[in-house]
């Protein structure tokens, strides 16, 4: 593995390829119960410029991140770097180191969240994705960068068609959360759209940003930055040249895991010579409670509103009496005080369950006085 402490050019010796890795049963998980992480998303105009990642590691310690995706690096081929302060960074660009150096996505992983990696796929030059180990399920992340809202509708297709088959590959059960500058406006506007994103967005959707909600639509998924209130400078993810504010950097997770996206806001304090701002996405596992299961025989409840009128309490009187003129025959008593309805008519009283029973017990002799005392009670 390369040792690097600036830039990948620096580095002495060229990173080797690396297969897919599996965890032990005992490594760190990612994300737990009990503790939530950080992740963020930046789009970092490039890295390959001296100090850029030195920088990108200072910002990430700073903030306390577990995973921090990159894209436009601006870095060729794919590969993994380990940097002298034990941070990891996966990357994938282009297939060749000579061709231009354009897009390029990343993922700076901590100490922590490398023993937690299970395996890794540098899918394209826009397109990168890891699965880490968790507690009780699986997590899968995916960085991205798209096309921008001027590029050709073939150039659009294509990413987004690659996008929906590395999703396709992620397994149903998975966490799967989505790190991109997607160049996407979504606006505030979600009619017809509440289930994909909020009213806390910024801006207006523009070409890009349709494209992004439909395809939220077909794979569940929520737009993190729309769901929590915030001021337009925590929204803003870059600013343009004429000085307007856009939402373009997003977070994303199953819907599924909606639950666990506890916060998406900016943080305009980081700095690596970029006009984006950095986002930060709070994260923590919930899971939905177990429901009780139900008692074999619960109390059952009576519709003895019925007993109003006059003919309903006289016909229930004549059958209680038969009723428990027939369960002294047969020597049995009764545990609930208004078990006696099982013999009353269905139409009178509708009974919604079985009733419980149980036969005269013939056990020890201090079971025998008890329910003997029960007997005689009720026979009275």
């Amino acid at each position: 593995m390369t040792q690097c402490s600036q830039i990948r050019k620096e580095a002495t010796e060229p990173t080797p390829l690396l297969q897919p890795r599996k965890t032990k049963f005992t490594a760190p998980k990612l994300l737990s119960q009990k503790k939530p992480i950080l992740i963020g998303t930046w789009n970092v105009r490039t890295l390959w410029e001296a100090g850029k990642c030195a920088q990108a590691v200072k910002e990430m310690q700073q903030y306390h991140l577990t995973v921090l995706g990159l894209c436009e690096t601006r870095w060729n081929t794919f590969g993994e770097t380990k940097f002298q302060t034990g941070e990891t960074l996966l990357y994938s660009g282009k297939e060749n180191e000579d061709d231009p150096r354009e897009a390029g996505v990343a993922l700076l992983l901590t100490k922590e969240a490398t023993k937690s990696l299970m395996e890794w796929d540098p899918v394209s030059d826009r397109i990168i994705k890891a699965r880490f180990e968790s507690r009780f399920q699986k997590t899968s992340i995916i960085m991205c960068y798209a096309p921008t809202n001027n590029a050709d509708e073939d150039e659009k297709n294509r990413f987004y068609g690659q996008l929906q088959s590395v999703v396709d590959k992620v397994p149903k059960r998975d966490m799967l959360i989505l790190m991109c500058d997607l160049n996407a406006t979504v606006g505030k506007d979600n009619r017809g759209r509440e289930m994909e994103m909020g009213i806390n967005g910024l801006g207006e959707m523009n070409e890009n940003g349709e494209l992004f909600t439909n395809f939220c639509a077909s794979n569940e998924l929520t737009i993190g930055g729309t769901l929590f209130p915030h001021r337009n400078c925590h929204k803003a993810t870059w600013i343009s040249p004429d000085h307007s504010e856009n939402q373009i950097d997003h977070v994303v997770v199953r819907r599924r895991w909606r639950a666990s996206l506890q916060d998406v806001r900016t943080k305009r304090g980081a700095d690596i010579g970029s006009d984006h701002y950095l986002v930060v996405a709070k994260l923590k596992m919930k899971l939905k409670a177990k429901k009780r299961q139900q008692e074999i025989n619960p109390r059952r409840k009576f519709d003895v509103s019925k007993l109003k009128t006059q003919d309903n309490r006289t016909n229930c009187q004549v059958t209680l009496k038969i009723g428990l003129k027939l369960h002294r025959q047969k020597k049995k008593i009764w545990i609930q005080l208004n078990t006696p309805g099982k013999y009353l008519s269905k139409p009178l009283l509708k009974p919604t369950k079985r009733l419980q029973e149980v036969e005269r017990p013939t056990g020890s002799p201090g079971s025998q006085m008890i329910h003997g005392r029960m007997w005689k009670k009720e026979k009275a």
